[in-house]
């Protein structure tokens, strides 16, 4: 099963995440209402800050920095969530799953396991 999702995960995410901040951004300008340039604004920025959190080199090694990216992510959803009080505005949560699908994919890697949008292996020391 892990091998499975290890071949498949990368396609998924992209696509994913790329539909998301597309379908996010034309959702903010149709029903952002007044000051939807703003809302336009801040849901690009905030998407693109999400996603940069989440492809910290510390997140796939599990580090407590990683870890803290992680949280931030989210913290950065929930208030953009919030701010811009749209339905739409839950797609920041997309790249959050896809953080916490990582986390969880990686608890149990060793040599390999994904990214955000990637994955990684490692060579064996001395091979």
């Amino acid at each position: 099963m892990r091998e499975l999702v290890f071949d498949h995960y990368v396609p998924i995410a992209q696509i994913g995440i790329g539909v998301g901040f597309l379908a996010l951004l034309l959702g903010l300008l149709v029903f952002g209402g007044a000051g939807r340039l703003r809302r336009f604004a801040v849901g690009a920025a905030g998407y693109t800050a999400v996603v940069g959190l989440g492809m910290s080199e510390d997140i796939k090694f599990l580090s407590p920095l990683g870890l803290l990216h992680a949280l931030t992510a989210l913290a950065i959803a929930i208030v953009l969530a919030r701010y811009l009080r749209t339905r739409v505005a839950w797609l920041l949560f997309l790249p959050c799953a896809f953080i916490g699908f990582v986390v969880l994919h990686n608890l149990g890697a060793d040599q390999s396991g994904l990214e955000l949008l990637g994955r990684w292996t490692r060579a064996p020391v001395g091979g």
